[in-house]
């Protein structure tokens, strides 16, 4: 699962990204748009938002029929069309089995979710993953957000892989290790 503690943090761009190279290191990988209240992976991939986890949940379609293939071989489940509850869709049994279906179909399945502190949908997720990445963005994320964001995964079970820091400033630094 990539989130981060607030938004704007750039973990959709990291979680495409962390996709694509998986792929291209010849990976069959999911990436799951889980983050229903602002989604951006299918746009980002130049696909379709009209099906997806939200279809799929409420049995209008199979995951089979709403996964789209990306000429890069990233596979995506996008979110398909806004529920007007996200986190009540998202913790449900369906979802716990489309994850854990997907995790024995594929390598790798990277779930772009939600930013941490601001709503429960990631918190949901954690103790189905097997963990976290974390993304926090040089000069914006503070440390009490990130140490907040570290605890809600702790205190739901869940594990921090890791965390990016994401758009740090270019340069100036001099050369060194």
């Amino acid at each position: 699962l990539v989130s981060s503690a607030v938004p704007d943090e750039g973990k959709t761009l990291v979680a495409t990204n962390l996709a694509l190279s998986m792929a291209q290191a010849g990976r069959s990988v999911l990436l799951i748009d889980a983050d229903m209240r602002n989604p951006n992976v299918a746009d980002l991939l130049g696909l379709e938002n009209s099906v997806g986890v939200v279809t799929v949940l409420v049995g209008r379609t199979s995951i089979d029929e709403a996964t789209q293939t990306h000429v890069s071989g990233v596979n995506l489940l996008a979110t398909g069309p806004p529920p007007p509850n996200p986190a009540e869709v998202l913790d449900t049994q369906a979802m716990s089995e489309l994850i854990q279906r997907t995790s024995k179909e594929y390598d790798v399945v990277i779930i772009d979710a939600p930013p941490m502190l601001p709503v429960a949908d990631s918190s949901i997720l954690l103790p189905e993953v097997d963990g976290a990445l974390l993304i926090v963005r040089h000069g914006y994320t503070t440390r009490e957000q990130l140490r907040l964001a570290v605890e809600r995964v702790n205190t739901v079970g869940g594990r921090v892989f890791g965390t990016v820091l994401n758009r740090t400033p270019r340069g100036g630094y001099g050369y060194g290790y």
